[in-house]
């Protein structure tokens, strides 16, 4: 008896210190925590910032996501998304969304409505077009397209004027739209695994582009201008058709390494020996005689060379 009235008294205590033994309120910070649901956060829709759903095994977002306009970063990865809801366009908020590994075949042309949106990542689903609203998005510094089933580039692509990584390997590319050259904050630039035969002249254009990969494609030769490029740190043209490499190419003093390994050139410009800043220069699989490799060597011993 004295045990249940003294077990009463530590309950009756507790109580009056605002805690239950049974159902303790847990306190929330919505800058913090992330949102497994969308109706665990649309009870904190006021003040909920991270939603993430990723692996969640859903085919379909509720049009009620509309309502969660504080989220600033959205994770759908890894479901079986085939499209996404037009309320989706209300988050006006979002800076990053993260939409890779779905199913989905277009976007609605309510996302014109993320106008904070910074970084977005669609890659691995069956996209073969943008919506123009994804051309109004001002603040884009990031786009991730690759491993989709893209043919061409809506000439829009030249709107996002921010935009700092481009990202497009793995699609079915056979042209890019000379407007791309209006990128000129683009500092990196993936192209790899696609069926380009040439680049845009305009591409040059891109003063501040620092890493361009080319690799896998059908490209016969590489801009005649492509000096211009003066921040270029590494291009990357591993299994294409080239012949030979524009002379201009010397004049990019910022160039590190040069990715040339299966292509099809037998004598490479004398430019390139004066490129004493080249730390590698990657020559495997193409005819090049003996007699080049060891004058490469020897005017320019710094760099390494692979045949």
């Amino acid at each position: 008896m004295r045990l249940n009235i003294k077990m009463s008294a530590v309950i009756a205590f507790l109580l009056l210190k605002g805690y239950s033994a049974f159902t303790q309120e847990v306190k929330i910070d919505c800058k913090t925590h992330v949102f497994k649901t969308i109706p665990e956060a649309l009870a904190y829709k006021d003040c909920a910032q991270k939603l993430s759903m990723r692996v969640a095994k859903i085919e379909k977002v509720s049009d009620k996501i509309g309502a969660l306009t504080a989220i600033t970063y959205l994770d759908l990865k890894s479901n079986s998304l085939r499209e996404l809801p037009a309320s989706i366009g209300a988050l006006s908020k979002l800076e990053q969304v993260i939409l890779s590994e779905n199913h989905l075949k277009g976007l609605p042309e309510s996302i014109e409505g993320w106008l904070a949106l910074r970084f977005i990542q669609l890659d691995n689903n069956s996209l073969s077009d943008l919506p123009l609203g994804m051309f109004k998005l001002k603040n884009l510094n990031t786009l991730d397209l690759s491993w989709n089933n893209f043919s061409s580039l809506n000439p829009g692509v030249g709107k996002l004027k921010q935009l700092r990584i481009l990202d497009l390997n793995h699609n079915g590319l056979l042209v890019l739209p000379k407007e791309i050259g209006k990128l000129r904050g683009l500092e990196e630039m993936d192209l790899s695994f696609n069926k380009l035969k040439a680049i845009p002249e305009e591409m040059v254009r891109m003063s501040k582009l620092k890493r361009l990969a080319l690799a896998n494609n059908e490209i016969e030769q590489l801009p005649a201008n492509i000096g211009k490029l003066k921040s270029l740190k590494s291009i990357i043209v591993t299994n294409n058709r080239l012949k030979t490499l524009p002379e201009s190419i010397s004049i990019l003093k910022e160039l590190e390494s040069l990715y040339l390994s299966y292509n099809q050139i037998e004598k490479l410009p004398g430019s390139i020996y004066k490129m004493s800043h080249l730390r590698n220069l990657v020559l495997v699989g193409n005819p090049i005689s003996a007699a080049e490799i060891s004058a490469l060597k020897k005017a320019l011993p710094n760099t390494n060379i692979v045949f």
